[in-house]
């Protein structure tokens, strides 16, 4: 790809002015798509792949707008939608294909989110106590040399910071951790009711993390 081809804005991608109206950008992406098309002879895949992609981007309201203030393409997710994405990734792939129609998904992974708010207050909690003890030994230690610089009071400052550092970034992940366990309780799972003996084999099928919650759900 020459250096021009990647400079070329959207725009100019699909050969359209930048006030294009949406059926206007419709109209040049399907004129552009039919030319460089891989499956046509002397077609492009590589330019195929930048219309298509031009085309995704300016199509869509909020995206076409971030564009022309930032000129980013990538769509970025919020820290949120980034850690409601890899909990539920990491629940799903933990759950047998045979047991999804007998447990609560749902509640499944509303528990997940519960065990992760509760481990984060506990390492809170612990980073609070060696805030303390630090705060406590600063307020202890002296030098008896002006001209000395105080080592442990170096060291027990570089601590505390560590730890406020920590505290923050535990605080902003309980933040999104709320946010998404409020979210969840907007969903239901429809479950099927489970035949006599498959209680156990339904369980059995899941890792031994999950096993506990699905008795907790099926009593």
């Amino acid at each position: 790809m020459s250096n021009t081809e990647k400079e070329k804005t959207l725009y100019e991608l699909l050969s359209v002015k930048p006030d294009a109206t949406l059926e206007e950008i419709r109209v040049a992406y399907r004129r552009k798509a039919m030319r460089y098309h891989p499956d046509r002879e002397n077609g492009d895949e590589a330019h195929f792949k930048r219309v298509k992609d031009a085309y995704e981007i300016l199509s869509d309201p909020d995206r076409r707008k971030r564009y022309d203030e930032t000129g980013e393409t990538e769509e970025r997710k919020t820290p949120v939608e980034e850690m409601l994405n890899s909990l539920v990734e990491t629940v799903l792939a933990e759950i047998d294909t045979k047991a999804v129609k007998y447990i609560d998904v749902v509640e499944i992974f509303r528990s997940c989110v519960q065990r992760e708010i509760k481990s984060v207050g506990r390492k809170k909690k612990e980073l609070l106590e060696d805030g303390d003890k630090f705060e406590e030994i600063r307020a202890r230690i002296s030098s008896t040399s002006e001209k000395a610089t105080n080592i442990f009071l170096s060291v027990v400052d570089r601590n505390i910071n560590t730890i406020n550092h920590k505290l923050n970034h535990l605080e902003d992940i309980e933040t999104y951790l709320h946010e998404v366990n409020t979210l969840v309780d907007t969903y239901v799972y429809n479950v099927d009711e489970m035949s006599y003996g498959y209680e156990d084999e339904a369980i059995y099928g899941l890792p031994v993390n999950l096993r506990n919650l699905l008795k907790d759900f099926n009593p």
